[in-house]
C-alpha cells in the first residue's frame, strides 16, 4: 500500500525539523573575540537545498517547490535550490513551457546576496495594485523571505514553516560566512569553484566526461584524447579518475602556459642584470622589488616604495611558504591578475580619495558630483514599466545618493502614490517608498551615512501633500534637514559631512513670505522640461508606444499643469526647484534647476558656454535627465554634463548600458559613496589639468566565461574607448580577434601595437575597456570596465570586468600596460 502524498510531505518536514534543532556554537577567534559557529546547521541545511542529481528521486522533492512573487504581484509555482557548488540560488519555473526559460537569468549569485529579510520584515511583501499595499496574511508572511541581491530581489513563498527557517536561517549564515571571510588567493577559489561544479554526484573525484565539461566552461580547447592524456600524467593512483590535489597540480600545469607573462620576466631579467636563480621563468626578490618600484611605479615618484621586506612578504602569502624567496611564472601570473594589481587606483577608490575623508568631504555640496537616479521607482521601460519600492533600495545601497518620486493623487484612499504619469506603468504607495528609504539609505551593507536627496516631481493636491508631509516627519523625524529662519543669509550649501545622515527634499516651495500666512500659490506640477515634445505622456505617437496611444490619448503638445502647494509641505523642501533664467541672474544656494539632455547640450554646446556653466555651478546645484521620449530607459551620455560642472546627472539604473556603465566606474572614487569632488577648476580653486598622452597596450584575457557550455568556444578582442568632450569624444581601437580561445587568448605575441590617445580635457575623460566574441551578424558582449582617466595607474595592469549591469564577472580579466605622460607641443 503506498504511504499517502500528506504523510510524504510530513517526513519531508521531519528532515527540515532536524536539520533546524542542530544548535549554534561559539568558537573564540584570533582576536579572543567570541562569534557564532552555524557549520553543523549549514552542512545539514544545504544537503536539503541542493539541487537533486537526478529531478523528482529526493525524498524531499517537493519541498523545493517554492511560490515566487513577481513584480506585478503575479505569483508562479517555481522549483528553487542551491546549486551544487552552493554558488547560485537557482529557480525554474514549473509550469508548461517552462522548458524554454534561459535558466542562467532564472538565478541569483550567493555572494551578490545583500541581506536575507524575513516576509514580515519586507515593506509591502505583496506588491500594491493601483497604488494600495495589499494586506499581506500573517499565515503567508510567517512562510515567506526575501533575497535582497545587487540588482534584483527575489520573493518566494515556501510550501512550509519549516522551510521557510532553514532557508532563511542557512542563507544568512552563508552570506555571514561571506563578508566575514578573508580574501584568500582568487586563483585556488577559481579551481575549488569550478570542482564543485563539475563533481556533482560529490564523489570526490572527477572522471573524464567531468574534467571536459570543467574545460568547456573555462574556454580550454583541447580533444577527448588529449584531455585523458592530461589526466593519465597527473592520475598518480591510476583510479582513471582526479582527485582534488591530481586536478590542482593539472590546472597549474594548465595555468602556467603564459607567454606574455613569460616576456615580461624576461625584461624583469634584462633590467636586473640578468639575475634569476630558479631558472628562465623563476621572478627573484630582486627582479619583485625593482619591477614593483620603477616599472609599476613609472610617473608616479610620490608614491612610498615598497619595501624589500614587503616584497619578502608578498611572496610568502602568494607561495603560501615562509621560507620562499622567489615566485613562480604561475605565483607571478596570479600576483598581475589580482584585484591588488586593479588598474584602478586603490588610493582613490578609498574614502577620502587619498587624504583624509573628513577633509575631503567638508566642501559645499555644489563642489561635488552626485550619484543620481531617474524615475527611480521604474523597474523596466517609461510607457508599461512596474514600479518597485525595491528600485529605491537597489540604487541608494550600490551608491546612488539622489533619487526620484513622482507623487500623484491616490485613487480610492487618502494615501499619495508614485508613478509615472499619464503612461500604463504601475503604481506604488508614497508611504512604502518612504519607509523603504528610511530603512535603506544609510543602513547596512553599504553603511553610507552621507546625505540622500529626494528629488520630487509633486501632481498632488492639497490633500494629498498633507498626507506626503505626515508621512515623512513620520518616517523620517529628525533626519529632514530644513532650511533655517534666515535662508536667505545663506552664502554657501552646507557640506556632505556636515550633512552625515540627512534627507534634503527637492521640490517646488511656497515663497517663504507665503508659508506662514493663508495665501495660495500656484505653480507648475514640474520643475522640468518633461512636457517638451516627444516626452512619454505628451505624445503618445512616439516610435514603439503604438499599443499604449489609443488609452494615454495624450495631446500632441499639453498646457502645464498647475498645482496649489501646500504649506507644511513646503517647510520640508530644503532644495528649491526653480526654473532656470540666465547664468547673469545666479539664485540663492539653496535654489536648483532641472534640465533635460537637449536643454543641457544647447546650454553647453562649446568650450565658452561650458565654462559658463562651470561658473554658475560653483554656488549652485544642476540636474540633468533623459529626454522624455527614451521610452526603453536608455540613458543620455553623462560626460559633458558633468564636464558642464553638473552635479547630478539623474540616469536610469535599471538599463545596463555604457552610460550606466560610466557613471558606475566614476563613482567607485571615494569609496563609492556618491560623492565625488569635482576637480579645482570647477570650484574656482585652481587650474586645470595639463594635457596627457594615454598608451595601452593590451596583453591578454583570462578565464572569459562560457556559462553556456553547448555553445562553441568565444573567439575574443577587446575595445578600448575614451569618453570625453570635445576632440576627446569617442575615441576608440581594437585589437585582432583570437579565434576558439577565451582561456588566455594572448595579444601581443605578434607585435600587437601600442594604442595611443592624446587627451585634452583628462578630468572629464573616462577610459572603458570591453571583451567582445565576434560572432555573425552581431558580435556577443562579454565583459567591461569603466574608469576615470584620472584613476588609471601606470605599469601592467589587471583590468577586472563586469558584466552590462555591473555585476562582477568572477576570475576574469584583461591584462594591460597602461602609461600616462603629459602632452608636450
Amino acid at each position: 500500500m503506498s504511504t499517502p502524498k500528506s504523510q510524504k510531505s510530513l517526513r519531508g518536514s521531519d528532515l527540515y525539523e532536524r536539520a533546524l534543532n542542530i544548535k549554534q556554537s561559539t568558537v573564540i577567534d584570533k582576536k579572543g573575540k567570541e562569534t557564532v559557529n552555524d557549520e553543523a546547521f549549514l552542512k545539514a541545511a544545504k544537503v536539503l537545498m541542493e539541487e537533486p542529481s537526478k529531478k523528482g528521486k529526493s525524498e524531499h522533492d517537493q519541498l523545493q517547490i517554492f511560490t515566487k512573487v513577481c513584480r506585478s504581484g503575479a505569483k508562479r509555482k517555481t522549483r528553487v535550490v542551491l546549486s551544487h557548488a552552493h554558488d547560485w540560488v537557482i529557480w525554474d519555473h514549473t509550469g508548461a513551457f517552462s522548458f524554454i526559460k534561459n535558466r542562467h537569468s532564472n538565478r541569483m549569485e550567493v555572494a551578490h546576496i545583500v541581506r536575507v529579510e524575513k516576509g514580515q520584515e519586507n515593506i509591502g511583501f505583496l506588491p500594491a495594485k493601483n497604488g494600495k499595499s495589499l494586506n499581506d496574511s500573517d499565515e503567508i508572511l510567517e512562510r515567506a523571505f526575501v533575497l535582497v541581491g545587487q540588482d534584483r530581489s527575489l520573493k518566494l513563498i515556501c510550501p512550509t514553516v519549516a522551510v521557510c527557517k532553514l532557508w532563511y536561517r542557512a542563507c544568512t549564515e552563508m552570506v555571514r560566512q561571506i563578508n566575514a571571510a578573508p580574501k584568500g588567493n582568487p586563483f585556488f577559489q577559481y579551481l575549488r569553484d569550478q570542482w564543485n561544479r563539475a563533481d556533482t554526484d560529490r564523489s570526490g573525484s572527477l572522471n573524464t566526461k567531468e574534467v571536459m565539461q570543467i574545460m568547456k566552461k573555462m574556454n580550454v580547447t583541447k580533444s577527448k584524447k588529449e584531455i585523458q592524456a592530461e589526466i593519465e600524467l597527473f592520475d598518480d593512483d591510476r583510479s582513471g579518475q582526479l582527485e582534488y590535489k591530481e586536478y590542482e597540480e593539472l590546472m597549474k600545469k594548465i595555468f602556467s602556459d603564459r607567454p606574455e607573462i613569460k616576456k615580461i620576466i624576461m625584461d624583469m631579467q634584462r633590467s636586473t642584470g640578468g639575475e634569476g636563480h630558479g631558472g628562465d621563468e623563476a621572478v627573484s626578490l630582486k627582479m619583485l622589488h625593482n619591477f614593483l618600484n620603477v616599472t609599476q611605479r613609472a610617473g608616479r615618484a610620490t608614491e612610498a616604495e615598497v619595501t624589500e621586506e614587503e616584497c619578502k612578504q608578498k611572496i610568502k602569502e602568494i607561495t603560501q611558504q615562509e621560507d620562499a624567496t622567489e615566485l613562480s611564472l604561475m605565483e607571478f601570473a596570479m600576483l598581475l591578475d589580482s584585484g591588488e594589481n586593479s588598474v584602478f587606483d586603490e588610493v582613490k577608490a578609498s574614502l577620502g580619495a587619498g587624504t583624509e575623508e573628513q577633509f575631503y568631504m567638508s566642501r559645499p555640496l555644489s563642489h561635488y558630483w552626485i550619484n543620481s537616479s531617474h524615475n527611480t521607482y521604474l523597474a523596466g521601460d517609461q510607457l508599461k514599466g512596474h514600479s518597485s519600492a525595491e528600485q529605491y533600495t537597489y540604487v541608494l545601497q550600490r551608491g546612488c545618493r539622489c533619487v526620484e518620486l513622482d507623487c500623484w493623487d491616490g485613487e480610492k484612499d487618502d494615501e499619495p502614490i508614485i508613478t509615472h504619469g499619464h503612461t500604463l506603468c504601475t503604481k506604488i504607495s508614497f508611504r512604502s517608498v518612504v519607509e523603504t528609504i528610511a530603512k535603506n539609505a544609510f543602513g547596512p551593507p553599504a553603511n553610507n551615512p552621507y546625505p540622500v536627496i529626494l528629488s520630487i516631481e509633486m501632481h498632488c493636491s492639497i490633500k494629498y501633500q498633507k498626507k506626503m508631509w505626515e508621512i515623512c516627519k513620520q518616517y523620517f523625524g529628525d533626519q529632514l534637514l530644513l532650511l533655517p529662519d534666515n535662508e536667505n543669509a545663506m552664502e554657501e550649501l552646507p557640506s556632505p559631512w556636515e550633512l552625515k545622515h540627512k534627507i534634503l527634499v527637492k521640490g517646488k516651495r511656497l515663497k517663504p513670505e507665503m508659508i506662514h500666512s493663508s495665501q495660495a500659490q500656484e505653480v507648475s506640477d514640474s520643475s522640468s522640461d518633461d512636457d517638451e515634445p516627444g516626452a512619454v505622456g505628451s505624445v503618445a505617437k512616439s516610435k514603439g508606444s503604438r499599443e499604449g496611444a489609443e488609452q494615454l490619448k495624450a495631446p500632441a503638445k499639453k498646457e502645464k499643469k498647475k498645482v496649489t502647494l501646500e504649506q507644511n509641505w513646503s517647510t520640508l523642501v530644503y532644495l528649491a526647484a526653480v526654473h532656470f533664467k540666465s547664468f547673469d541672474l545666479p539664485g540663492k544656494p539653496f535654489e536648483m534647476s532641472s534640465y533635460s539632455e537637449k536643454k543641457c547640450k544647447k546650454m553647453c554646446g562649446d568650450e565658452a558656454s561650458r565654462l559658463r556653466f562651470v561658473h554658475h555651478n560653483f554656488r549652485q546645484l544642476s540636474r540633468v535627465y533623459p529626454f522624455g521620449g527614451r521610452i526603453d530607459s536608455s540613458n543620455l551620455h553623462p560626460i559633458n554634463a558633468w564636464a558642464s560642472g553638473c552635479q547630478l546627472v539623474a540616469l536610469n539604473f535599471q538599463t545596463g548600458d555604457v552610460p550606466m556603465q560610466l557613471n558606475y566606474g566614476k563613482f567607485i572614487e571615494n569609496g563609492n559613496t556618491g560623492y565625488v569632488l569635482k576637480p579645482p577648476y570647477m570650484r574656482e580653486t585652481g587650474v586645470r589639468a595639463c594635457e596627457v598622452n594615454l598608451e595601452v597596450r593590451v596583453l591578454s584575457c583570462q578565464r572569459l566565461p562560457n556559462n553556456n557550455a553547448s555553445r562553441d568556444i568565444v573567439d575574443p578582442y577587446v575595445r578600448v574607448e575614451v569618453y570625453g568632450v570635445d576632440e576627446d569624444e569617442k575615441l576608440n581601437e581594437k585589437t585582432r580577434v583570437i579565434d576558439n580561445n577565451g582561456f588566455n587568448p594572448v595579444f601581443n605575441d605578434k607585435g600587437e601595437k601600442t594604442m595611443s590617445f592624446t587627451i585634452r580635457s583628462r578630468e572629464n575623460a573616462m577610459l572603458r575597456i570591453s571583451v567582445l566574441d565576434q560572432d555573425v551578424g552581431q558580435d556577443d558582449f562579454i565583459g567591461q570596465f569603466c574608469l576615470p582617466v584620472t584613476c588609471i595607474r601606470n605599469g601592467y595592469r589587471h583590468v577586472p570586468l563586469y558584466d552590462a549591469n555591473n555585476g562582477t564577472v568572477h576570475s576574469a580579466g584583461v591584462l594591460c600596460w597602461f602609461s600616462q605622460t603629459p602632452r608636450t607641443t
